[in-house]
């Protein structure tokens, strides 16, 4: 391939980073900056859609962007649109928009890829990354930066390991008897990277320390991408569900983050923390979903991710507001703030309550596919985790009595009212999450699409 078919046919792979030089520039004229990074996305994504980038190779190694991956890089391009066109009016730190263009081409450029080596590594490479722009939250604390980066140290080398041995396994099947410490090796790495207790601190404190839009962003990109990898290695190699004891792990996992995640939201008195536990609600019934096996199971998991792309965009811009004109997601201060800010609050509710598949919400249909399955052979498990659903419930019920509570007049004047174009997006996402919760039928042709990739 000559260089100029490669800039040709592969222009949503190097045209973010190419501009990212140029929006960084542009970094201090926010609005600018925000157009012209939404419209690269956009364009990136709309030519994913319609002209993929044809197969191709790089270094000895064949370039070829499968199904899945392709959604999740058109899905994640459009999210990324709307958020940069969100932080114009609520600033989530002036370094967003042409990091967000790197990161974004170091994401092409891992799912171009097939070996599981080469995605891990540059997704880690992404994430180093990443966490400055989660650092541009708070400049008095470090403490979710140093986290971040324990994780990436740590989470590298068994999953490296894993993946060695498990092809080594792969190629002889008499060395079958060594799964069980692939499973080990995976089970680690995806622990530390997916946030599962009790290896989440990360998240809640990211939660608590950057832009609320970026710790929605990171959740739903390296969140996203890691439940997929997760699928996809599940799938190719069958064996490590049963030899491996994935279906022990999956499990595992899945409790511990339901009922860990539940109980903490209950408790919680950070508005940024109690969405972080929500999420890992979430992820343990996309876990759960995953261990039902490649037709139920896969079909319960992939409207969730779906529902959970939507509830990330609406539920992180909406803490992006609380936080931006009330000045802190503490409890105790947010007494007032509902009025001032209604609109974020819905959103906020709407986003949340989808990661404990509350009915009506677009998680609902995800969840309720697990429970169904799990209820008939294991009911009192299927109570606990309902129980632990409703005690995450409960701390959004906390919340929102906490911003209806009356406040005193002079702390009402220093909440501003919502800007008028945050309003419209806030309203636009909140109606296309309705939308996907009163009819998960809409969503059902894009989980057919992704499942027969």
């Amino acid at each position: 391939m000559t260089p100029l078919e490669f800039l040709s046919l592969w222009t949503p792979v190097w045209l973010p980073l190419a501009m990212a030089p140029l929006v960084y520039l542009l970094r201090r004229f926010e609005i600018v900056a925000a157009l012209l990074t939404a419209a690269v996305l956009l364009f990136s994504s709309v030519l994913f859609w319609t002209h993929p980038p044809p197969p191709a190779t790089f270094l000895g190694r064949v370039l070829v962007l499968e199904r899945a991956p392709r959604v999740l890089l058109i899905a994640l391009g459009f999210w990324m649109a709307i958020g940069a066109l969100y932080a114009a009016r609520i600033s989530q730190g002036w370094s967003l928009f042409p990091f967000w263009l790197l990161l974004f081409s170091l994401f092409n450029a891992a799912f171009m890829f097939q070996e599981f080596v080469m995605r891990v590594v540059i997704l880690k490479i992404a994430w180093l990354g990443a966490i400055l722009l989660v650092q541009s939250g708070t400049t008095a604390s470090t403490r979710a930066a140093t986290r971040l980066l324990i994780v990436a140290v740590i989470a590298l080398p068994p999953l490296l390991a894993a993946d060695l041995l498990a092809t080594r396994i792969q190629a002889d099947s008499s060395l079958l008897e060594l799964a069980p410490l692939a499973g080990v090796g995976f089970g680690v790495g995806f622990s530390l990277l997916l946030a599962v207790v009790p290896f989440h601190a990360w998240l809640p404190q990211v939660a608590e320390d950057g832009p609320p839009l970026v710790a929605a962003w990171f959740v739903a990109a390296f969140g996203t991408a890691y439940l997929m990898l997760l699928v996809e290695l599940v799938r190719a190699m069958p064996w490590l569900l049963i030899e491996g004891r994935g279906l022990d792990m999956l499990r595992a996992a899945g409790v511990l983050l339901i009922v860990g995640g539940g109980v903490l939201a209950f408790v919680e008195t950070h508005l940024g923390r109690m969405w972080a536990y929500s999420v890992l609600v979430d992820t343990g019934y996309i876990l759960l979903a995953i261990r039902f096996g490649p037709f139920i199971g896969m079909e319960a998991a992939w409207l969730a991710i779906i529902a959970r792309f939507v509830a990330l965009i609406l539920s992180g811009a909406a803490l992006a507001t609380i936080r931006h004109r009330a000045m802190s997601l503490h409890l105790d201060e947010l007494p007032g703030s509902a009025s001032r800010v209604p609109l974020s609050f819905l959103g906020l509710l709407s986003g949340g309550l989808s990661f404990l598949g509350i009915p009506l919400s677009p998680g609902f249909p995800g969840h309720w596919i697990v429970l169904r399955q799990l209820f008939p052979v294991e009911a009192r498990l299927g109570g606990a985790l309902l129980l632990a659903t409703l005690l995450g419930t409960l701390g959004y019920v906390r919340a929102l009595n906490a911003g209806l509570q009356t406040a005193p007049p002079e702390r009402l004047v220093t909440i501003e009212a919502e800007p008028i174009s945050v309003t419209v997006l806030l309203l636009l996402l909140v109606i296309v999450a309705s939308l996907i919760g009163l009819a998960p039928q809409v969503i059902a042709p894009l989980v057919r699409f992704i499942g027969m990739g």
